[in-house]
């Protein structure tokens, strides 16, 4: 078997065009490492940052998901931890520099060390938004592509199934500034305070003497916020909120 280097925007005319950028190839048969999709909006690519940063065609704005990439001339660093979806709020700026890159340039490259945990997350959501795909087939779809699962873990395919259904039924705009104000696990910081998902349970005389006990045992504001309870605060954003907040609990 072979090892073969091939650019991608040269190998149109191979048997591995669109499979294979710096893989191992064999009788027209591809194992990706860059994965690459064709969509509505423009091409998708992603995989290592190595390889990514190395290969897809010049000029293509390149989202680095790891940290040491982001020395690196030229790409959108938005570094997220190895193996997490931690910080939230990078994540949705991978997400709000993928979609402008398609906008402006028709492409985007997308990369971490391995390509397949984080670029798998950020790469999924993309896909299952801009395609209009059930975010597990958005998962299959890439896993294919990188001949592996991807992404991960269980908390990154939990990430991809609550943020693609959020931007399906909100938006971008409107999702992302909510995913700005995420802290992980699912906690969302309102004018500097974390708040509860749920409801304020302030419906109903027997709610209020469950709570009127609670607070006399455990003191006056103990009882943390919920979603509800700042309702005002979040505005338009209420409805993003309280739709993943119950996403949050079902995926």
């Amino acid at each position: 078997m072979a090892r073969a280097k091939k650019r991608l925007w040269e190998s149109e005319g191979s048997a591995l065009y669109g499979y294979t950028a710096y893989g191992y190839a064999a009788g027209g048969i591809g194992v990706s490492n860059i994965a690459k999709f064709e969509t509505t909006r423009g091409t998708i690519y992603a995989g290592p940052c190595d390889d990514v940063i190395d290969e897809v065609p010049p000029g293509t704005p390149i989202v680095a998901l790891a940290k040491q990439s982001c020395r690196e001339a030229g790409v959108i660093c938005a570094p997220i931890d190895d193996f997490d979806v931690e910080p939230i709020y990078n994540v949705a700026l991978a997400i709000a520099a993928a979609l402008d890159a398609l906008e402006k340039h028709g492409r985007v490259g997308i990369c971490c060390t391995g390509g397949c945990g984080r670029t798998g997350t950020v790469a999924s959501i993309l896909l299952a938004y801009v395609e209009g795909l059930d975010p597990d087939e958005a998962m299959q779809r890439f896993s294919e592509k990188r001949g592996k699962e991807c992404p991960e873990t269980e908390e990154q395919r939990k990430v991809v199934r609550v943020v693609a259904t959020l931007l399906k039924r909100h938006g971008p705009e409107r999702t992302l500034k909510l995913l700005a104000m995420i802290e992980m696990p699912w906690k969302i910081r309102v004018d500097g305070e974390e708040v509860e998902c749920g409801m304020a349970p302030t419906i109903g005389k027997l709610s209020e003497l469950v709570w009127s006990v609670i607070e006399r045992i455990w003191g006056k504001g103990r009882r943390r916020k919920t979603i509800d309870d700042v309702k005002g605060e979040l505005g338009d954003l209420y409805p993003v909120a309280r739709d993943l907040c119950t996403l949050a609990s079902d995926a």
